[in-house]
């Protein structure tokens, strides 16, 4: 295998630059040595490698993809912000991009970063893309770590949140928790740090797919983490969005008709073909929540305050799902469905079903939130997108971003 030499000194003189980098080619031809490229942002948002070409164009065998970083480990490529406040070492061959906060994490906060992407391998489960780590920053002042954390588990349906565990560490001399989330598809974990009022979380996924290569490369970026000093403006729009138009239960241009048929199109799936067990479970009870939560289909969404939906709603809905069999009950809280202590089944072959706030779009659509829980590693959740065709609601997809325990 042949390695690239290429040296770029920062501040240096170009003479001795063009002499280095001779003396590289003439003395390390086909031999093994460590490149740092260091980037700097000058204040810019973000700093972004340009293509090397170390990186692999396409699929390589998982093999290979091993080999290669591990061949490459003493071969690092450091990316530095001082806009975000953060440096990190990444191994060459991999890439990286500005985070687009216009697609949410649903498992960790959003806001502008950078996401290091491994090159992606043939017989890869999860398609383009193998491993990678998200690095999301955001404001933090007034805010202590452990409130910022307990603030973004408050949302999450009773159970599936018992699955997520817990451990104190630290990152760059800062204390921080890390989060193990195993409702993610192939386990997913999340390290929160705060420095100087500022909010850091690092998104590890997947880790439970074994190859050395990934595994690897997130010991690299968590071990190379370190804060810089903040030299250049904060992104402030997107470190503070703009909120989104609060929804209510049922919006203006949402008729009460419109709701009923709306939250029982969405119900009558999740008890069906979207119950997490393929369609199978059929549950006797279901237990609806009267509260809207929009974080049941994506907990890092913008979302609107909780409402208790009418009486009429409720009242219409279970009219509408007579058909199916399953007892339609009504709660107030979580806490009022009958649980397994021990495993957090619901009692009598039942689910809870959680739904948000119905959010009409520009297009004609509508977006609802909904979750239905079974047990402590069996629910599912995400954020349905609407229609009206012919007078009928009907049930379009996703916004794309879906879990599941």
């Amino acid at each position: 295998m042949r390695t690239h030499h290429r040296d770029i000194l920062v501040l240096g003189i170009l003479a001795f630059t063009v002499v280095a980098v001779a003396l590289a080619g003439c003395a390390g031809r086909g031999a093994s040595s460590a490149t740092r490229i260091i980037l700097y942002d000058h204040g810019q948002a973000t700093a972004v490698e340009p293509r090397s070409p170390r990186a692999m164009p396409g699929p390589a065998s998982a093999a290979t993809l091993q080999e290669e970083t591990a061949g490459r480990m003493s071969t690092t490529v450091r990316y530095r912000s001082p806009s975000l406040g953060f440096a990190v070492e990444y191994p060459a061959g991999w890439t990286a991009h500005a985070n687009d906060t216009s697609l949410p994490n649903p498992n960790s906060p959003s806001g502008p970063g950078v996401t290091f992407e491994s090159p992606s391998f043939e017989g890869n489960p999860m398609g383009a893309g193998v491993y990678s780590v998200r690095v999301s920053v955001q404001d933090a002042t007034g805010q202590t770590l452990s409130g910022a954390v307990e603030s973004w588990l408050s949302p999450i349906v009773p159970g599936t949140r018992d699955t997520i565990t817990r451990r104190d560490l630290a990152v760059a001399g800062e204390p921080a928790i890390e989060l193990t989330l195993p409702m993610i598809r192939w386990v997913a974990r999340s390290i929160w740090v705060m420095h100087e009022e500022r909010l850091y979380v690092l998104y590890f996924w997947p880790t439970a797919l074994s190859q050395p290569a990934g595994l690897a490369g997130f010991d690299l970026i968590l071990r190379t983490f370190t804060f810089v000093p903040v030299t250049g403006p904060w992104p402030t729009a997107a470190l503070r969005p703009t909120p989104a138009p609060t929804p209510t239960a049922i919006p203006g241009p949402v008729a009460l008709q419109d709701a009923i048929a709306i939250y029982a199109a969405v119900i009558r799936r999740l008890c069906t073909r979207d119950d997490s067990f393929g369609g199978t479970y059929q549950p006797a009870v279901v237990y609806l929540l009267r509260r809207t939560n929009d974080a049941a289909g994506d907990p890092t969404a913008p979302r609107g305050a909780p409402v208790v939906l009418p009486q009429a709603v409720q009242e219409g809905v279970a009219a509408a799902l007579a058909d199916l069999p399953a007892r339609r009950v009504w709660v107030d809280s979580a806490a009022d469905v009958p649980r397994d202590a021990r495993t957090g089944e619901v009692a009598g072959h039942g689910a809870l079903v959680t739904l948000g706030n119905i959010a009409p779009q520009g297009d004609g659509s509508v977006h609802v939130a909904a979750s239905i829980y079974v047990a402590s590693l069996a629910a599912a959740g995400q954020t349905y997108v609407l229609r009206k065709e012919d007078g009928v609601w009907v049930l379009k997809g996703n916004t794309g971003v879906q879990w599941m325990s």
